[in-house]
Formats: structure tokens, C-alpha cells, sequence
């Protein structure tokens, strides 16, 4: 398999003025999950970290300029892979333990789905189109354990100075940590994969973390919230009224 040259693992896209977009562009869809870099006029935040098999902090310097806070939206290797590299990582509080011990992941399909408790469907192949570095060993990947790591409560803050705070909100289904991050100035919602719209197979809620009944419970808690723009863990952004959309369907489905 070929390797990528450096420099080329992430791609990088400018979303507004305070808001950029990283994607992993030789990761399979279903491990490329969104790394959003935020700047605050104080501090800057990373909202999830990619799967951590190229350096963030070799390929992409910029987003460790200003001593960026890095929120894990859960504890999946797609997001929680990158943490280590950061020196102030969050995570709410049920996902520390994720973290600090991480479980078996792999980069092979069947392997993850083994990893998650799905049915291992599908042809079975590496999730990277190319390697991150000539002498890379897939089969050893491993999610690298965030020895510094502080838990946040439902409803703590992320402030990044001159009124930009973010609440964490525990929407727990896709997994049991999962949480998002909410500006209630703006509006602006950081969801991980608690929602998103990759135009795959829809919302993971089968894995043997997963939970359909607390997956129901957090989008009543989420329709009620103000939510103009979201920022998913995989895929585009969501407009206020494909939200509500999502919600409802996902609840006309379960309830």
C-alpha cells in the first residue's frame, strides 16, 4: 500500500473567521471522524482528535499554537485516537476511564466491528487508503492512554475567554459518555456523533456501548435546546431545521 507524503494526511477547510474543519482524507468514512479547531479570544478548543495514527502536532501546528483545550466527545478511536498529543484534554466525567485505560481498537473492518459488538458485515479490509508513513504497521495500531485527563460534569464550561463559553451537555446513546458542547449565545452545537448526516447507514446505536432508550431520552433533552448551527462528529453541518428533522425522525422511529 502506498504511503502519503507528509503533510497531506489532513485536509483543511475554513468553515467562518473563528472556525476551521480537519478531516483525515486516507481514512475510511466510517473512522474519518470531523477534528473542528476553534479559536477563542483567548484560547483556542479542539473539539475531538482524529484517529492519532499521523502527529496533529506534526502535521498541523497551528491548532497547538495557543494551548488549545481538546474535547473528546467520546471515547471511540476516531475521536479519542489524537488526544495524548494535548497537553488539557476533557472528556465527560463516565468517559475518563476510556481514556486512561484505552480498549482494544483496530483498523481493520471486521476487527473494529468485533471491537464495537456489531455484526461484522461487509468486505473485510484496512480502514486507510494509504499509510500515514512507509514503515506504519496497521495491525499494531493502538489508541495511546491520556494520562492527564479531566472529567466534566453535565452542564460544566469550557471558557475560552470574552464571553465564549461552551456548556457540556451529556447526550448519552451512541455511547454512554457521549456528550456535545453548546454556545447558548450563538447557538452553536459541537455534537460529536451524538448526531450527524454522513449519508451512511444512519445513527450507530447497536454497538455493545450503544443504548436506544437513552439515545430517545437525549434528543428530547437536545429538541428543546436552541440550536441554530451543529458541528456533527462525521459529516456536514446541520441547519436548525435538519436537526429537528433528524430528531424526529429518529423518534417517530423508537417512541
Amino acid at each position: 500500500m502506498a504511503s502519503a507524503t507528509p503533510g497531506s494526511w489532513y485536509s483543511r477547510e475554513v468553515v467562518a473567521e473563528h472556525l476551521n474543519l480537519y478531516r483525515e482524507i486516507h481514512a475510511d468514512p466510517f473512522v474519518a471522524a470531523n477534528i473542528w479547531h476553534v479559536h477563542g479570544p483567548d484560547r483556542d478548543m479542539v473539539v475531538d482528535t482524529g484517529l492519532g495514527v499521523s502527529s496533529l502536532r506534526r502535521e498541523i501546528p497551528a491548532l497547538f499554537q495557543r494551548d488549545p483545550v481538546a474535547y473528546v466527545s467520546h471515547w471511540h478511536l476516531d475521536h479519542s485516537g489524537g488526544a495524548h498529543e494535548f497537553n488539557d484534554v476533557r472528556v465527560f466525567e463516565t468517559g475518563v476511564p476510556q481514556l486512561l485505560t484505552p480498549p482494544a481498537a483496530s483498523l481493520r473492518r471486521h476487527g473494529l466491528q468485533k471491537d464495537l459488538g456489531v455484526p461484522q458485515d461487509g468486505e473485510d479490509g484496512l480502514l486507510l487508503s494509504q499509510l500515514p508513513a512507509p514503515a506504519y504497521n496497521p495491525d499494531e495500531y493502538r489508541v495511546v492512554p491520556v494520562p492527564d485527563i479531566k472529567g466534566m460534569p453535565d452542564s460544566g464550561v469550557l471558557d475560552l475567554g470574552g464571553k465564549t463559553q461552551f456548556r457540556v451537555v451529556h447526550l448519552p446513546g451512541h455511547t454512554h459518555d457521549s456528550s456535545a458542547l453548546f454556545n447558548e449565545k450563538t447557538g452553536e452545537l459541537y455534537s460529536g456523533d451524538v448526531i450527524y448526516d454522513d449519508e451512511g447507514d444512519g445513527l450507530l446505536d447497536t454497538t455493545s456501548d450503544s443504548s436506544v432508550a437513552h439515545y430517545v431520552e437525549s434528543f428530547q433533552k437536545l429538541k428543546q435546546m436552541d440550536v441554530r448551527t451543529t458541528y456533527p462528529g462525521h459529516g456536514r453541518i446541520l441547519d436548525r431545521q435538519t436537526l429537528r428533522s433528524m430528531i424526529d425522525q429518529y423518534l417517530q422511529k423508537h417512541t
